[in-house]
């Protein structure tokens, strides 16, 4: 995790609870504020949109289990639904590897959201090494019956 911090898969503007409502942190205009979002509370999300649903950067301890569980091994291949801003599935790649560079990655990950802050956020602030991204968004349908 240290390798890959969250900040650099966060995007510029976080929201913070407000008592009433959320209110927008930006990365430049209250970088204290913003970095507290990401790093004081292991057990906190980061919340990355909002609107009718949210979006959110998932708490660091939930990541750490998650991945922790998944017995994830070098070679491995996963699928990952709702890519969000990426972060999970560089930590996944970074213990899987990224593939072998044509195209082919080990991890795939999928978000349905084209608002999502997905991975071009990763580019923006330089992708982290042997971590490869093609972003994709996609819909989902509900399969008919006959």
């Amino acid at each position: 995790m240290h390798a890959l911090p969250r900040d650099r898969f966060a995007p510029d503007r976080l929201w913070a609870w407000g008592g009433d409502a959320y209110v927008p942190v930006g990365r430049a205009a209250a970088p204290d504020e913003w970095d507290e979002l990401l790093y004081a509370d292991p057990d906190a999300a980061a919340v990355t949109q909002v609107r009718r649903a949210t979006s959110s950067l998932s708490c660091r301890a939930v990541v750490v289990d998650m991945l922790d569980s998944l017995l994830l091994e070098p070679g491995h291949r996963v699928l990952e639904l709702s890519t969000g801003t990426g972060w999970n599935a560089a930590l996944a790649a970074a213990r899987a590897g990224a593939g072998d560079g044509d195209g082919d990655g080990r991890i795939t990950s999928v978000e349905v959201d084209p608002r999502s802050p997905g991975p071009p956020a990763i580019g923006s602030r330089g992708t982290p090494p042997g971590f490869g991204s093609r972003p994709a968004t996609g819909t989902w349908a509900r399969p008919t019956t006959g």
